[in-house]
């Protein structure tokens, strides 16, 4: 998922930021990205941990799954402004009968 999600973070970025600020764009958004990401992962290891130590009533699948969820529901929340803010100004038109023009 990670690296399926840099395909659409580089396609981005040229439409977020300036040729000049592009550097500083993605170091900042790569780095606050990492950073964001331990808030999710913290909160999955408190549930598994949780629940493998029988603090709260869930079994190691159950706790797994939750996890799961969290993550999920963290970096889909993240990705509203995105997807609501930035308008793809370069791009490829697309070509009628996809698939059949690829080959």
């Amino acid at each position: 998922g990670f690296a399926g999600s840099n395909v659409f973070y580089d396609a981005f970025l040229v439409d977020v930021a300036a040729k000049e600020r592009m550097n500083m764009v993605s170091a900042r958004g790569f780095g606050l990205g990492y950073i964001g990401s331990t808030i999710p992962f913290l909160l999955s290891i408190a549930v598994i941990l949780s629940a493998q130590a029988e603090v709260i009533p869930l079994s190691a699948q159950t706790a797994g799954r939750i996890a799961f969820l969290i993550t999920a529901a963290w970096w889909g929340l993240f990705s509203i402004p995105l997807l609501l803010r930035v308008r793809q100004r370069y791009y490829i038109e697309r070509e009628p009968r996809l698939v059949i023009s690829s080959f």
